[in-house]
């Protein structure tokens, strides 16, 4: 029988919260060279700090509230992943796939390997090459102010943001335009700022070939 907790008032199943409603494989955009790369380094800051393992919800959960700050304030994420509400918040649904072995790349695997919820590095942590100045101290001014929480309590955190609704146990993608217009950016600098994202994600793996 599967264990139980106690959360926001009602009786939930620790294995449906961390393998409930996650989008099907089928309908997620192709995986860029952009996201490998940047969410390898992105994810070994977190595991790092966290002693060589973390716990996979709340590497998510970081890397979201990483991504979203970043897009607030540079108008670019870090890891270019996609973002999901789920029935614990908001995540980078593609990273959370590649935690729960649903989805599988080269630069992953050669760094990580995940056991009972945890990701651990595999052997040495990789070089910071993509990932800019500006994305490490986004990285660890999330961090510094996270860092000491539990993936549920970060759950709580990453349900109170404006963009997350309730999928009622489901789960659905919310666009960076989405984001953006949550945080009160106006109709035409959400689009011009997705826009550019999606550029840049798409120039940056033109050139990796």
């Amino acid at each position: 029988m599967f264990n139980h907790i106690f959360y926001n008032g009602k009786i939930l199943d620790v294995i449906a919260l961390f393998f409930s409603s996650i989008q099907k494989d089928t309908e997620m955009p192709p995986i860029s060279k952009t996201f490998k790369d940047r969410v390898v380094e992105a994810a070994s800051i977190f595991i790092k700090k966290e002693g060589g393992n973390i716990n996979y919800m709340k590497l998510v959960k970081l890397l979201y509230l990483a991504d979203r700050l970043s897009i607030e304030e540079n108008e670019v994420p870090i890891t270019y992943d996609n973002f999901s509400a789920m029935p614990m918040g908001m995540v980078v649904s593609t990273t959370l796939d590649l935690a729960k072995n649903n989805k599988t790349i080269s630069q992953w695997n050669e760094s990580f390997e995940t056991k009972n919820f945890f990701v651990s590095i595999k052997g040495e942590y990789p070089r910071l090459k993509k990932l800019c100045i500006e994305d490490v101290e986004i990285l660890e001014k999330i961090y510094s102010k996270y860092g000491k929480l539990d993936q549920f309590q970060l759950a709580e955190i990453t349900e109170r943001v404006p963009e997350w609704k309730d999928p009622n146990g489901s789960s659905f993608p919310v666009e960076v335009k989405d984001l953006l217009l949550s945080m009160g950016k106006s109709e035409e600098d959400s689009e011009r700022i997705e826009s550019q994202i999606l550029e840049n994600s798409k120039l940056d793996s033109f050139f990796e070939k």
